[in-house]
């Protein structure tokens, strides 16, 4: 996601956090958030051949992002190395990634972008999957693309989107706070553009598409205590804007049966409106630091962990207590 008003980022220090159970809870009933998290009964993978990471900055690896790259959510779902600083950081978290629990992974690829809107999913993925073929070995460089059928295995794919999308509407606000009903129209567009991507994903790996999408969050937290991140008079990112939002990506959630996770509901307690590091600079020394933010929208490396934990239980679902 494009940065708001910047801050100094607090500097993570290797600790030995406990599991939140903010965690846990936000696959039900969003942590105090009104919409909470959408998973189709019955929907999590038994196997996983490849492994999408799609959207925006929050997801991207690249250059200018405000953590580490191994220390990102994506890094830490699928690093080969069991001994990566994520494992130092979370004691206790090295079997927590995807290849513990699915290690007939083959691949995985992370096509997100910084500054993505939920129009750019379509060809975010599209171009990849005009290519992908070639890029696993099924047909030569310049062929045509094998038959979809060939495509082997099912696909899971992680998406976060919608920050950008809440900004750019914000930006063109003139000041005025949002309401319910424009976050509703936003969120049905961001679905819309989701929706597409799952069919397009699904006509392209026709034995199984496992599509989780995280909702919209923001850095103001409960009660809108933006801090540093809302400047005074500047429209900001209200409960109602929240709730419309989340609330319609749910129902797309719902209409075409993939997952939406909270993620709004996950960081509400962990934004500025909870601690700013600029006052309370001992936090992010703590061993459960409160602030989950490395500036004023993308997580930092505690912020980065939640989200790995949010993205692994929901996919695993009753695999890992042995309910399947």
């Amino acid at each position: 996601m494009r940065p708001l008003s910047p801050v100094e980022p607090p500097s993570p220090s290797p600790g030995v956090p406990r599991r939140s159970a903010c965690i846990g809870l936000a696959l039900s009933i969003g942590c105090g958030a009104p919409v909470g998290s959408y998973i189709p009964p019955g929907y999590h993978p038994d196997t996983v051949y490849r492994v999408f990471f799609v959207g925006d900055s929050i997801t991207a690896d690249y250059e200018e992002s405000p953590i580490a790259p191994d220390l990102s959510y994506p890094s830490l779902l699928v690093a080969a190395d069991r001994t990566t600083r994520g494992d130092v950081y979370w004691e206790g978290s090295s079997e927590r990634n995807l290849y513990a629990h699915f290690p007939e992974i083959e691949r995985s690829y992370n096509l997100a972008m910084p500054g993505a809107v939920a129009a750019d999913l379509d060809a975010q993925v599209g171009d990849f999957l005009a290519q992908i073929d070639h890029i696993e070995g099924r047909v030569p460089n310049g062929a045509p693309p094998s038959d979809p059928a060939d495509r082997l295995g099912e696909t899971l794919v992680l998406v976060t989107i919608g920050g950008n999308d809440s900004q750019d509407l914000l930006s063109m606000a003139g000041g005025a706070n949002m309401t319910t009903g424009h976050g509703r129209r936003l969120g049905a567009r961001i679905g819309a553009d989701l929706k597409r991507m799952q069919s397009q994903l699904e006509e392209s790996f026709p034995e199984g598409v496992w599509l989780y999408a995280a909702n919209v969050y923001e850095p103001t937290g409960r009660g809108n205590r933006g801090g540093p991140c809302m400047p005074a008079g500047a429209a900001i990112f209200t409960d109602e804007l929240a709730r419309g939002t989340n609330k319609a990506l749910r129902e797309a959630a719902e209409e075409s049966r993939f997952a939406m996770l909270d993620s709004h509901g996950l960081f509400m307690d962990h934004g500025y409106g909870a601690t700013d590091p600029a006052a309370n600079p001992a936090d992010a020394e703590a061993r459960e630091p409160a602030h989950w933010f490395a500036d004023c929208i993308h997580p930092n490396a505690r912020g980065q962990h939640a989200l790995r934990e949010m993205f692994l239980d929901a996919v695993l679902g009753p695999l890992e207590s042995g309910g399947r």
